[in-house]
């Protein structure tokens, strides 16, 4: 391969990372995407589903969910029996408010969480933890713009139909990059939702996942090395590519790394 040669793709592999280099990067992530209106369950492949069917009504506490590769612990949590807002399959639901909050507590991070919303208000609110430390808030005005088809409950029976004023949604939250999430908070008005769902590798790193996320894109939130986070809504600006392995930008660094090899060892 002759000079002028090596030199040209060494340009252009730089001019790559540069233009890699120009996207706009958070220390961590996070994509919030719905489901087609009806679904109540999650789409994601190798997930981990709880809901609240076997423990009973009312307010609990320190109950354990096994079985997805770690342990989590409800330290509180108050189910309700279906009604008209809410119960996945007219099953039992989990409510939280500000004084009646949902946690759940993992031993291991995740770097996804589903969940069925229902009876939906806009002062809904998911924190989410990596140890001690929160670092994304969803507030649920981000799915302010459902359709008409997400209103009313889609269960079928006496509740189906009902209470047509608040939205009922499937909802995912992708973490894409920085820190697994490892505690979930539900808080704010009259939080219903159900079938919370966890996965602990990213999306795209499981056999037959998919080159976008599941569902439709709606928010992003950004988290900066200082904590402060930013939602992005615009949907042209979100990232719903799912995480590649290897990264891009890997690929590049790999092949530039031979380009300079092949370049000090060249004869001269």
């Amino acid at each position: 391969m002759g000079k002028l040669a090596i030199n040209r793709i060494l340009a252009f592999s730089f001019t790559l990372v540069a233009v890699g280099g120009t996207f706009s990067h958070a220390a961590s992530s996070m994509v919030v995407t719905y489901q087609a209106a009806g679904v109540m369950s999650s789409p994601v492949l190798s997930s981990f589903t709880y809901d609240f069917n076997s423990i009973g009504t009312g307010v609990k506490s320190n109950i354990s969910w096994t079985g997805w590769g770690g342990t989590g612990t409800f330290s509180s949590v108050k189910v309700n029996s279906a009604d008209v807002f809410g119960g996945a399959n007219n099953s039992n639901y989990t409510f939280a408010n500000d004084s009646t909050q949902t946690t759940l507590n993992l031993s291991t991070g995740v770097s996804y969480f589903g969940m069925w919303w229902s009876a939906g208000d806009t002062g809904n609110i998911l924190d989410f933890y990596s140890g001690a430390t929160k670092i994304f808030t969803f507030t649920s005005s981000v799915l302010n713009g459902l359709s008409a088809s997400y209103y009313g409950n889609p269960n079928t029976g006496g509740n189906r139909g009902g209470n047509s004023a608040e939205k009922y949604a499937y909802i995912n939250f992708f973490v894409q990059s920085g820190s697994q999430i490892d505690k979930v908070i539900a808080r704010g008005s009259n939080f219903e939702s159900d079938n919370w769902t966890l996965r602990d590798p990213a999306y795209g790193l499981v056999a037959g996942d998919g080159a976008n996320l599941p569902g439709t894109a709606v928010a992003q939130y950004n988290v900066n090395d200082a904590g402060s986070q930013t939602t992005v809504t615009d949907v042209s600006q979100i990232n719903n590519t799912s995480v590649p392995e290897p990264s891009s930008i890997s690929l590049i660094a790999l092949g530039l790394g031979s380009l300079l090899a092949l370049r000090c060892c060249r004869k001269v």
